[in-house]
């Protein structure tokens, strides 16, 4: 591995590169990421990932806030759920609480389509979405993983178990997307900051 010297070809008027480093060619004034590196595409596949699993909960979530009752298993507790009107407040809060994952998704894909993060607002911004795409990650697990202990200790109404099961399985891929998502993205953004510290020191 060497640096490209201003005598390579290879080498432009605005740019560095380590060769032999993959990711580590940016441009010195705007620094710009190689699209098709390996932590750009992770991060963007996770980010748009996690966007479609939050849209998808959201829409099942409004559905089941006007009344729809698939997916959630046939129980006298599913039942008397669905008389009470707090039922239909909680699903459609918790599809807000969606639409906000999905915005928090798209900020992130966003993030990994910059080149290094920016100062100012576009920078806090990626470093609320990463804190909250954490926070979700671990309600989302907690959540998941908690109804999955209460199955396996009989705790939940055999008439009602699948659909846990399934529900909690739901929770804890959401939770490991975005926990994902936020890792690739900060692994993402120090991985090309690393690379335009070295660029710009190198000159």
């Amino acid at each position: 591995m060497h640096l490209l010297s201003d005598d390579d070809p290879s080498f432009g008027t605005d740019s560095m590169c380590l060769e032999g480093v993959p990711y580590s060619c940016e441009t010195v004034a705007g620094v710009t990421a190689s699209p098709g590196s390996a932590w750009v595409v992770l991060a963007r596949v996770f980010a748009a990932v996690t966007g479609a699993w939050a849209g998808v909960f959201a829409i099942l979530h409004l559905y089941w806030a006007f009344g729809g009752r698939a997916f959630l298993g046939e129980s006298p507790a599913a039942d008397a759920a669905f008389v009470r009107p707090s039922f239909a407040i909680y699903n459609a809060s918790v599809a807000v609480l969606c639409v906000v994952g999905l915005a928090v998704a798209a900020v992130l894909f966003v993030a990994a389509s910059d080149a290094v993060p920016r100062p100012g607002g576009p920078r806090r911004l990626t470093g609320l979405a990463v804190v909250a795409a954490w926070v979700a990650c671990v309600l989302l697990v907690l959540r998941g993983g908690g109804g999955l202990v209460q199955g396996l200790l009989g705790l939940a109404p055999p008439a009602s178990q699948q659909a846990s099961y399934n529900f909690d399985a739901w929770f804890l891929l959401g939770g490991g997307l975005f926990g994902f998502a936020a890792a690739t993205v900060t692994i993402r953004g120090h991985r090309e900051t690393r690379g335009a510290v070295v660029g710009g020191s190198s000159r």
